[in-house]
């Protein structure tokens, strides 16, 4: 489950069409808008897939009760993603490199990491996903694998 602060009233279509993309049409979204606002107060409900709420007050929140369609599915928060989870050039450290490098790593909540040479970014990326504000800066010369880095962050 998720509640996202809304950055504005185009907010939850947003959520709506990332969440198909990543294969979560299903999901039950709710939007709160103008919470203490009174009268003003609005609830809507629909899934991802078929949310038919036009943008609505910029004042909102998106509850999310995430549930994969066919073809989507979980990814855990182990470190060691399939490599599919990953668009890359060949440029990849296999799964099971990954989560013996992140194990050997340590990550602790708040630390950064330099990934020096990213190509496609799978090190940094499974490095923020292992603790809470974990970050990493990851140094790519090649312009076309710096951004694969940024899509693999998304």
């Amino acid at each position: 489950r998720l509640l996202v602060l809304s950055a504005g009233a185009g907010t939850p279509g947003e959520v709506a069409a990332l969440l198909c993309d990543r294969g979560y049409g299903p999901s039950r979204m709710t939007v709160l808008e103008q919470l203490g606002g009174g009268a003003r107060e609005r609830r809507f409900e629909g899934t991802a897939a078929g949310w038919p709420h036009p943008p609505g007050d910029p004042l909102n929140v998106v509850a999310v009760e995430c549930r994969p369609g066919p073809g989507g599915h979980r990814l855990s928060a182990v470190p060691g993603l399939p490599d599919e989870a990953y668009e890359h050039d060949g440029q990849l450290t296999k799964r099971r490199v990954r989560a013996a490098t992140l194990a050997a790593l340590a990550p602790a909540p708040g630390e950064l990491l330099w990934d020096i040479g990213g190509g496609s970014g799978s090190i940094a990326v499974e490095w923020m996903r292992a603790g809470r504000g974990c970050r990493a800066v990851s140094v790519e010369r090649d312009p076309v694998r710096a951004a694969r880095i940024r899509r693999n962050a998304e």
